[in-house]
């Protein structure tokens, strides 16, 4: 039998519209094959000016719409080296357009949130599937938010990741608050420390574990890594006193060459205002000026 099975796949002619079924991709919609009849074939053969590849190109003018609009946005269509010349957006208009005809739902899924609530038809053949009435539903909601919904929207979520750093106990510790920002933590803790919370701020060496005389408590690593991080921050802290300093002594050299330009132009107004009054008080009162001889 398998034999006959194997004559029958040789006795196969190439040029047999049969095309073996293949196991369909994650958005990919699985169609039937269905073979080519005689009279397809001649209908072929008789429209010389239409070929398969002008067919699969042309495009309705709601998706041609849609393709021009994400390769006008700022989604990347695909990867690029470093280097490599950018796309034109006629190339774009037509990796997109492969990608909408090949694998809908990944591009639905990639690009929705380039999508507006009219391209929403261009995907009307994607409808039953929950995958796709899922992302067109987002779009859709997308479409319908006021400005001032995703401003609220936003804040929502940033308060929702700043529960999650406060509930983790780490991200505002005094010691991560000391390490990312060593003046401002001076300035509103460091300095109302007492001596004993300073030292308690550097763990002293313990002793040795009981039972290995030679082995400390306290790793020797561990010592050495928080010499070395305290030794960053105290130059870091001593970097921003620096840049503070310098800031302030430019706003008073701003400050001080302000008041000294107010100071000129007051000046040089009231001379000006002065002067022009008493060329007005000499014209108005001639008897005032020197006689003539």
């Amino acid at each position: 039998m398998e034999a006959v099975a194997a004559g029958a796949v040789t006795e196969r002619k190439p040029d047999d519209d049969y095309v073996e079924p293949r196991c369909a991709h994650w958005g990919e919609l699985s169609q039937t094959l269905v073979p080519s009849t005689p009279q397809d074939k001649e209908v072929k053969e008789n429209t010389p000016g239409v070929s398969d590849d002008e067919t699969s190109q042309a495009e309705s003018p709601a998706v041609s719409a849609m393709l021009h609009a994400i390769a006008a946005s700022h989604l990347p269509v695909c990867s690029q080296q470093q280097g490599e010349p950018d796309l034109t957006e006629r190339e774009k208009v037509a990796i997109l357009g492969q990608l909408y005809h090949e694998k809908p739902l990944v591009f639905l899924e990639r690009f929705r949130t380039g999508l507006r609530e009219e391209h929403l038809s261009c995907f009307g053949h994607l409808r039953g599937d929950h995958r796709a009435d899922f992302y067109c539903a987002e779009v859709a909601r997308q479409g319908t938010a006021r400005p001032r919904t995703l401003r609220t929207r936003l804040r929502n979520r940033r308060y929702a990741a700043l529960r999650e750093l406060i509930q983790g106990g780490e991200y505002f510790s005094d010691e991560q608050m000391r390490f990312r920002a060593p003046l401002l933590y001076e300035q509103y803790i460091g300095q109302y420390l007492t001596q004993e919370e300073l030292s308690a701020r550097t763990p002293a060496p313990q002793a040795p574990r009981p039972g290995s005389p030679s082995t400390p408590a306290y790793p020797l690593s561990d010592l050495l890594f928080q010499s070395y991080q305290e030794r960053e921050l105290q130059q870091k802290l001593l970097r921003q006193q620096e840049e503070e300093e310098a800031c302030f002594e430019e706003e008073e050299d701003s400050d001080e060459e302000a008041r000294w330009m107010t100071t000129l132009t007051l000046t040089t107004w009231t001379l000006w205002h002065v002067t022009r009054r008493s060329d007005t008080l000499m014209k108005r009162s001639p008897r005032m000026c020197p006689a003539q001889t």
